[in-house]
């Protein structure tokens, strides 16, 4: 759970932040209040240490040794000391041997006092010892506390000044020291009761911290952190709807701004996607072409209707059967996705169908492939159009026009075609103005050229799926396949308009043309057709020439 939380993670570094800073403070709030306790316990007692050596001083002016010797004693038991003593510049206790006594009987010059039995010497110091030589040295008092912390010693200079002289001599400024010592152990016990009082609080303040930083993470950091992660979550279930509190300008706040845009993004997208997407899915569905798409393995995943019709297979046994049997020759598919040209196509038999087949790849802009595609269509009128045109002698060789016979049979192919899938079917009929002059001014030759001229114009101003045939002399006529009306006469103005601006070696030329579409005839044979837009042609005639006139007399239809 805690790798899980990031609040508990937070916590734990805060936590664990604060409990050593916290000790820290503790730590040096122990050591300060000991230096205090002690320094104030060090003034206390080297003020009483002065007071006990002045006392010691004025008792040794009476020349009163004894009574000094067992004042030490006595201040020893009344103060509670451990030790109360009075060394001699070399380190050696005071009132243990004959020193001083022989050496103040000397400088009197008489037998003052009485020297002691059964003398011990006692060294309480070596005479190098630093302590001692800082005391000697500084004639200032010195304190000692031991490393382990439980004793504080306080050496204290005895000054030899004018009223000690008469007995101790001028030699030294220093007579002795004074040494008092005393256990720390109440000032350990103040102190451990200080870092104790100190660990308490520090708890305390530990708990009410960690709690107030819970209460203030869990509202600033913890919860907006999860309400993004939830709403994260539930984007990546599906539910794109998701917004967050914006709440302030911090990066949080920043954060939830941002996914609240990014979400809207997303959903905006998406929203789009769907859109295309069903725009899509409509318009493969509803092609005429046959579509078959595979995934990155190479499974199939989408058939069209179109494409079920066309292969005469149900979408099961397409996908069973594999990308590479969509036609039975694998072959041919393979050769069309090697292929470089996506333009590129093959038409194959398929039943009594002739299938033109295009395949490639599908790439990602950084090229990454995604599938294949294969696109079908039925070419099998156009396949047997062309196979028919080829058997027969279907040109006019001077203008590379189909001839007359041919446009009887292609009108034939078009009609019942143009009956079948209701589409609209368009017949021009057209005749160069005033060529019978032009022959007879110029030559045979001439008109020729002007013909082939005319011919060459046909072919550049349709389009593949009409048709321009020489019907006889200066007559053309050409079939517009799908065409309606206003398409047709749009055509036939910009076939006149052209022909208008055409040189043949300097000669210009007019054209009249009638307009006819099969929706206007009474019944389906060509030669009502042709008769149609015959009249119209002749009627642009009558009106002068260079005209384009579109043929209304449209009886009623014989079904």
């Amino acid at each position: 759970m805690i790798n899980k939380s990031i609040g508990a993670r937070i916590l734990i570094v805060v936590g664990i932040a604060a409990s050593l800073t916290l000790i820290g403070l503790v730590v040096f709030y122990t050591q300060s209040q000991r230096a205090t306790i002690i320094q104030d316990y060090k003034a206390v007692t080297g003020r009483m240490v002065s007071s006990v050596a002045a006392g010691f001083g004025a008792i040794m002016e009476t020349g009163s040794a004894a009574i000094a010797e067992q004042y030490a004693e006595d201040i020893k038991d009344a103060i509670d000391l451990e030790d109360f003593s009075f060394i001699r510049p070399n380190g050696l206790e005071a009132f243990r041997d004959n020193a001083t006594i022989i050496q103040v009987n000397w400088h009197r010059g008489e037998e003052l006092f009485q020297q002691r039995d059964g003398v011990q010497e006692r060294r309480l110091y070596s005479e190098d010892d630093p302590h001692l030589l800082e005391a000697l040295s500084s004639e200032k008092q010195v304190g000692i506390v031991d490393e382990a912390l439980q004793h504080y010693v306080i050496l204290l200079p005895i000054a030899n000044d004018r009223d000690c002289n008469r007995c101790h001599g001028k030699e030294h400024a220093v007579l002795g020291l004074a040494r008092l010592s005393t256990s720390l152990q109440h000032v350990n016990q103040m102190v451990t009761k200080s870092r104790d009082r100190a660990a308490v609080v520090l708890v305390v303040v530990l708990i009410l911290f960690l709690l107030l930083t819970y209460l203030f993470l869990h509202k600033v950091v913890i919860k907006p952190i999860q309400q993004v992660t939830h709403a994260m979550h539930q984007v990546e279930q599906g539910d794109l709807d998701q917004q967050v509190p914006e709440l302030g300008q911090d990066e949080l706040g920043q954060m939830a701004r941002s996914f609240n845009a990014m979400t809207r993004k997303i959903l905006e997208t998406y929203t789009g996607l769907e859109l295309e997407q069903d725009k899509l899915t409509t318009i493969i569905l509803n092609a005429g072409e046959g579509i078959v798409v595979t995934g990155r393995n190479g499974e199939i995943v989408l058939v069209n209707p179109a494409a079920e019709k066309l292969l005469g297979k149900s979408i099961a046994e397409i996908v069973s059967q594999g990308f590479d049997q969509l036609v039975g020759d694998p072959l041919l598919i393979s050769r069309l996705i090697e292929n470089p040209d996506s333009n590129y196509a093959e038409s194959v038999l398929q039943g009594e169908r002739y299938l033109s087949v295009m395949a490639a790849r599908i790439h990602t802009s950084q090229g990454d492939i995604l599938g294949m595609a294969a696109l079908m269509r039925d070419v099998t009128v156009q396949q047997r159009r062309e196979a028919y045109l080829e058997a027969i002698s279907y040109t006019d060789e001077l203008t590379g026009l189909l001839n007359r016979r041919s446009l009887m049979d292609i009108l034939h192919q078009t009609i019942a075609d143009a009956t079948d899938k209701n589409k609209p079917l368009t017949l021009l009929m057209l005749d160069l103005d005033h060529f019978k002059q032009l022959n007879d001014s110029y030559g045979h030759a001439m008109g020729d050229r002007v013909l082939a001229a005319f011919g060459d114009l046909l072919n550049d101003r349709l389009r593949d799926s009409d048709y321009a045939c020489r019907y006889g002399g200066e007559e053309f006529s050409v079939i517009l396949t799908n065409t309606a009306k206003q398409g047709a006469l749009k055509t036939a103005e910009d076939i006149r308009t052209a022909a208008s601006e055409m040189q043949v070696e300097g000669l210009t030329v007019t054209v009249s043309i009638g307009v006819a579409t099969l929706s206007q005839c009474h019944d389906l044979f060509p030669e009502t057709l042709l008769k149609a837009a015959d009249t119209a042609l002749y009627r642009a005639k009558e009106q002068g020439r260079n005209k384009t006139v579109q043929f209304d007399e449209t009886p009623p239809r014989i079904s």
